[in-house]
């Protein structure tokens, strides 16, 4: 059977987030992040105005991108003493990357590398957004059967300084853009992509070191207000990890916590006609404090972690029934003896 680009796109649009083989837009939209509110980030991205933005984001939905584990920085020189080896003129980083690999992934696709054609004035991106130019290729240094190396250059803008830190600090990782010249279905699942044109290679962050990029805004290494705003979405969007806590007993406990003490109350039912507490001092809004204190602390341990599942499902239902009670004395101090 013989497939169209079409066929190809389509595949990939509908891949996971971890794959290799994706679209552009995977990585454009990560930009959003510098939409607080909503807003179009005109002056963040100097002369672009909202329809430019639209439009980058449509032809990154048809727009093939290839990223690897292995697709790293090899290595970076930044501004060096006299003497030393001397940048690229105009730059702040030169750099070494793989850029892509012959290496059948997860989802059993495989880009051969040797079919590689690498535009020699590719430019180099920030997360594909052909908007934000940060730098270019300077020449390809190695091409083998398994991967293809190349040697980029980062030039000295503000923008550009702040994707060289973020390098520096581990937080990137090289994908690329590329037009299928040759390609076929695997038998079993996936595509053999046998040639390709690489026209444009990107400084990426999906799905690259997370923690990185944070610590570099909180160490306030950035400096452009676009990167700055986007680090800053990256902050809100990290996912939150519970540290199971030893609300019956385990032993296991969040740091800062003790097993010990009011906030471990078991909030069982109370007998009919018993005081439901009140305020701040009910068990339940009690147990509420402790788990939102938990949750900020990290763990791995599965049986802690279902503790605090399980104290949560008892705090709502104990909350429900404080909350009805609070409900039912406010109707009945309104009905007239």
């Amino acid at each position: 059977m013989r497939c169209t680009r079409d066929d190809l796109l389509e595949s990939a649009r509908n891949r996971p987030r971890r794959s290799r083989l994706m679209t552009a837009d995977r990585y454009v939209r990560s930009m959003e992040a510098c939409f607080t509110g909503g807003n179009c980030p005109t002056h963040l991205f100097q002369s672009a105005s909202p329809g430019e933005w639209e439009r980058s984001l449509k032809e990154a939905e048809a727009r093939l991108v290839w990223t690897d584990p292995a697709a790293t920085l090899d290595a970076h020189v930044r501004r060096q003493p006299e003497g030393s080896q001397r940048l690229t003129a105009g730059a702040v980083m030169d750099f070494e990357a793989i850029i892509t690999t012959t290496r059948r992934d997860r989802d059993q696709d495989v880009m051969e590398s040797r079919g590689a054609v690498v535009d020699p004035r590719a430019v180099l991106l920030w997360q594909h957004v052909p908007l934000l130019p940060i730098g270019r290729l300077l020449k390809v240094t190695e091409r083998t059967d398994s991967r293809v190396k190349a040697r980029l250059s980062i030039a000295d803008t503000e923008l550009g300084r702040d994707a060289a830190v973020l390098a520096e600090f581990g937080a990137l990782k090289i994908s690329h853009g590329f037009e299928p010249l040759e390609f076929e279905p695997l038998p079993d699942a996936g595509w053999h992509i046998k040639r390709f044109e690489i026209y444009e290679i990107s400084l990426v962050s999906v799905p690259s070191n997370r923690d990185a990029v944070i610590t570099a805004l909180s160490r306030n290494k950035l400096r452009s207000p676009m990167m700055k705003e986007w680090a800053s979405g990256v902050y809100r969007r990290r996912p939150v990890q519970g540290l199971g806590a030893a609300l019956e007993g385990t032993g296991v406990h969040a740091k800062g916590i003790t097993p010990e003490g009011s906030e471990l109350c078991a909030c069982q039912r109370r007998p009919t006609g018993a005081p439901s507490g009140s305020g701040d001092d009910s068990c339940a809004t009690s147990g509420a404090r402790f788990v939102a204190r938990a949750a900020r602390c990290n763990t791995t341990d599965l049986s802690a972690l279902k503790d605090v599942q399980g104290a949560v499902a008892r705090i709502i239902e104990r909350l429900e029934v404080e909350q009805q009670a609070t409900v039912t004395r406010s109707l009945m101090q309104l009905v007239p003896c």
